[in-house]
């Protein structure tokens, strides 16, 4: 049976992916209208939306589409001879390119519009176990990949930042959890690169590869998600709790509040799964798996939104 993913808002605001264990639809985000849905593939990942919000891709083991949002049809379909599937996506901030993480450690560079390959940026097949997480700067050029390198001086990932052009290893940065790292993600300016997992959050510069601050995260459940808002002023952490952060003033958290429901309302908080920021900064929606609803939080704490089913749906304020 597919396995349901928690539902994903783009960008912008403007559109909602939600899943069941049969079918995923595309939603309007302001009035949760449903605009068409198409089959849940067993083991699917869950989507990444591109900047733009305009396409998503969907992967499934070694395979990926790049869906376009609008027309409601898939633009292309890759299947490549990859023995591991891909572990996650990220796109360029022009929505032109993408990078690919695999469970081989790969790191490879697609072109958006043809899904052709353009670069294999991390080519040492082998020589790593598996990459876990990528991201794509802002500025352009530079990309992420936590990488476990079992033979790197026995730490079991690191943070390796790559430049997408040359495909040149710019900087590797030893990463030391006592569990697996699950995410890594820019600042808005570039400057920084977060590394999310273990109850822990680490930050580092990426000019000088030395850390810049951390997290601890005194929850029940990991970290899954993670996110800086636009502006770069706040960052927000989701384990069975959001927590947000004032980038300015490190280390001073504006705002914790409880995570999703369980089904029926059950007493159970849910691991939160995506974070994302509204355009202004001002506001964050957050979803869950196992959840029916997408909530959007004021940064100050309040909720304004929890959309889910139509019979379901609660809001105040705008």
């Amino acid at each position: 049976m597919s396995q349901a993913w928690p539902a994903v808002v783009s960008p912008d605001g403007l559109w909602v992916l939600s899943s069941s264990h049969r079918r995923k639809s595309v939603q309007e985000g302001s009035t949760g209208r449903a605009l068409y849905s198409m089959p849940t593939l067993e083991d699917e990942m869950i989507p990444v939306f591109s900047p733009d919000s305009q396409k998503y891709i969907r992967s499934r083991k070694n395979k990926f589409w790049l869906h376009n949002v609008k027309s409601g049809r898939d633009e292309y379909l890759v299947t490549t001879e990859l023995e591991h599937k891909f572990t996650s996506f990220a796109f360029s901030s022009d929505s032109e390119s993408f990078v690919s993480g695999s469970g081989d450690g790969t790191i490879r560079l697609w072109s958006s519009k043809t899904g052709t390959l353009s670069r294999q940026i991390f080519p040492y097949y082998g020589a790593a176990t598996g990459c876990w997480s990528v991201a794509y700067s802002p500025l352009g050029r530079t990309v992420a990949g936590l990488i476990s390198k079992p033979y790197k001086g026995g730490l079991p990932v690191s943070l390796d930042l790559f430049d997408s052009v040359s495909g040149q290893e710019i900087m590797t940065i030893s990463v030391e959890y006592t569990g697996m790292p699950k995410l890594v993600s820019f600042s808005p300016d570039g400057k920084h690169v977060a590394v999310t997992g273990s109850k822990i959050v680490t930050i580092f510069d990426i000019n000088s590869g030395k850390r810049s601050w951390g997290l601890s995260e005194n929850s029940a459940h990991d970290p899954m998600a993670s996110a800086f808002s636009p502006d770069g002023n706040t960052f927000a952490v989701g384990s069975s709790t959001l927590r947000i952060w004032d980038m300015k003033a490190l280390k001073r958290r504006l705002v914790r509040f409880e995570g999703h429901d369980g089904l029926n309302h059950s007493l159970k908080r849910l691991r939160i799964n995506t974070i994302t920021f509204s355009p202004s900064s001002m506001k964050v929606a957050t979803t869950a798996r196992g959840s029916r609803y997408v909530r959007v939080s004021d940064v100050t704490g309040a909720i304004a939104s929890q959309r889910g089913p139509p019979d379901r749906q609660t809001t105040s304020g705008d």
